[in-house]
C-alpha cells in the first residue's frame, strides 16, 4: 500500500517535486524509511500531518531536514442545531462578482495566510507564499477553488471576505480574512454566520473549517460561531 502521493499542483508551483505522506500514524522508523524512499524518487519537499500520539523525536525531524510548521485544527458544526435568527448581521454581505480580485481583496487574501505553514516555513520565499494566496483568491473567484466569494464593505471598501464551497455535502470555508482596521466590529462573525446560512440553503447539515492552533483569533471566532474542535494534527515539512 502506498502511503504517499505526488502533488502535481504543488510541484508545478514550486518548480520541484512535492509529495504528501497520507498516513498520519507512522512510527519514527516508518517515517525515516518513507523519507528515504521519497528522496530516492527525487522528491524535494514532503508534507506530513501527524497524529499527536505519533509525534517523532525532534532529532529524527532535524536529521531529515524537517520542521513542525504548525498545528492544524479541524472544526465542525452541526448546522440544523443552529438558531441563526438569533444573530442579526450588523453588515450586509455581498457576493464578489468581478472576474479578478481587487487590490483590497488581494490584500485580505494574503493576510488570511499569515499563520499558514507556507508563510511560517523559512525555506519558502515570501514572494512564493504571496503568489500562492493571490492564485488562491483568483481561482476562488473563477470557481476552481471555491463556489463563491462573499465580502463585507464598510464605506465602500472591502473590509472582510470569505470563500465557501460544498464538498461531499459538507460546507467548507477556504479563506477568511478581516482588515485589521475593521476588527472588533463583528465583521468576521458576520461572514461566518452568513456562510452557515448559505450552507443550510444548499441543503448541508455539516460544516467544517481548518485553521491553525497558532491563529488564536480565528479559533475563538469559530468557537464563538458554534464550531467544535474535532481533530488537531502537527504539520511537518521535510526538505530532502
Amino acid at each position: 500500500m502506498t502511503n504517499y502521493e505526488i502533488l502535481q499542483w504543488d510541484s508545478d508551483f514550486f518548480g520541484f517535486k512535492v509529495a504528501r505522506i497520507t498516513s498520519s500514524g507512522l512510527s519514527s522508523r516508518e517515517l525515516v524509511l518513507m523519507l528515504k524512499k521519497l528522496k530516492g524518487n527525487n522528491v524535494k519537499l514532503v508534507y506530513w500531518a501527524c497524529d499527536s500520539e505519533h509525534v517523532p523525536p525532534e532529532k529524527t525531524v532535524q536529521d531529515h531536514g524537517g520542521l513542525c510548521v504548525n498545528e492544524r485544527v479541524t472544526y465542525g458544526v452541526y448546522l440544523p442545531g443552529l438558531n441563526l435568527e438569533k444573530y442579526p448581521p450588523p453588515f450586509i454581505v455581498d457576493e464578489f462578482t468581478d472576474s479578478k480580485a481587487s487590490p483590497q481583496l488581494e490584500k485580505l487574501a494574503v493576510l488570511s495566510g499569515r499563520y499558514s505553514r507556507f508563510n511560517l516555513d523559512p525555506n519558502i520565499p515570501p514572494h512564493k507564499f504571496k503568489e500562492m494566496y493571490l492564485l488562491w483568491i483568483n481561482q476562488s473567484i473563477n470557481g476552481s477553488m471555491a463556489d463563491h466569494v462573499f465580502v463585507v464593505k464598510i464605506n465602500n471598501l472591502i473590509r472582510g471576505m470569505v470563500t465557501v464551497s460544498i464538498q461531499n455535502e459538507i460546507g467548507r470555508i477556504g479563506l477568511l480574512s478581516v482588515d485589521p482596521d475593521a476588527r472588533s466590529r463583528r465583521v468576521g462573525t458576520t461572514l461566518v454566520r452568513f456562510a452557515q446560512n448559505w450552507y443550510i440553503s444548499q441543503g448541508c447539515k455539516t460544516a467544517k473549517v481548518v485553521t491553525q492552533k497558532e491563529n488564536v483569533q480565528a479559533c475563538r471566532l469559530y468557537e464563538k460561531c458554534n464550531y467544535i474542535e474535532e481533530i488537531t494534527k502537527n504539520y511537518y515539512h521535510f526538505w530532502l
